[in-house]
This record gives structure tokens, C-alpha cells and sequence, in this order.
């Protein structure tokens, strides 16, 4: 595996990855860049998997989340397949989030490229407890 990170600026970090193969080729690649401020946290990435046995993918992620007060916010995650040019994923959510607890109820639509399922939505609850050690409250101080 190769790997490189650099964070040029306070909140801003850039990244590569690769996972060779016996030939020295590529078969895993993700390049990104992470951004977090007070209010304000998303990530851009690029996948181009060839591990999977259903094929090669491409994609392109994105998220995002913004506080509009303390507490409450809301969080947007986008997943495109390059290959086919269709959102594999979608999501939008609304946050709640303090000292000791995150909750989010989340809406997501799904699309299946391939395989025989089609797409879906639906709607859950994420927890998460801070004494657990999650990333959401890494720059999580929204005062």
C-alpha cells in the first residue's frame, strides 16, 4: 500500500491511497480532500476500485454538514458512478449533536447498478455517543 496525506492549512487535509498488486498496478486508488471548520465539515473523494468480482468501479463522493446554531444542523452525502454517469447514493439529514450525544435522522435513496435490486429509500436514526470516540466530534466545538 502507498499512501501520502498533507494538511497545507488548520482544517484543511489532502490525501492518496493505493493498494498495489504483484505487477505493481494499481487495483485500489482514493484521492481526497477532508475540510473542517467550526460550523462546517465535507469531504470530496475519488474511488476507483478493481478489487470488486462484480467489476471495476469509479465514483466520485461527497458530504457535507452544516451547523446552523449550537446544536442543529443538517448533512448532505452524494455517491456518483463515473461508469454509468447515475447517483448511486443520495442522502440528506438533520443533526442534533451536544457534549455527549449525536442523532441524526437520516432520508437516503439507493440505487442498485448492478444486481437485480432497484432502487430504494428509506429513512433511519444514527446514535452515536461521544464517550465512543467517533470523528463527528473531532471539531465539534460549535460555540
Amino acid at each position: 500500500m502507498l499512501a501520502a496525506n498533507t494538511t497545507p492549512m488548520n482544517g484543511l487535509s489532502v490525501f492518496s491511497r493505493a493498494l498495489l498488486n504483484d505487477d505493481l498496478q494499481s487495483d485500489l486508488t482514493e484521492v481526497g480532500i477532508d475540510y473542517a471548520r467550526s460550523r462546517f465539515r465535507g469531504y470530496v473523494r475519488y474511488d476507483d476500485d478493481n478489487t470488486q468480482p462484480t467489476g471495476r468501479t469509479r465514483d466520485i463522493e461527497g458530504a457535507g454538514e452544516v451547523f446552523v446554531t449550537r446544536h442543529w444542523g443538517v448533512s448532505l452525502v452524494g455517491i456518483r458512478d463515473i461508469e454509468t454517469n447515475e447517483w448511486r447514493r443520495r442522502d440528506v439529514g438533520v443533526v442534533y449533536m451536544d457534549d455527549c450525544v449525536r442523532v441524526e435522522v437520516v432520508y437516503q435513496h439507493s440505487n442498485t447498478i448492478v444486481g437485480r435490486l432497484g432502487a430504494s429509500d428509506s429513512v433511519f436514526v444514527r446514535l452515536t455517543l461521544a464517550t465512543l470516540g467517533d470523528e463527528g466530534y473531532r471539531n465539534a466545538d460549535f460555540r
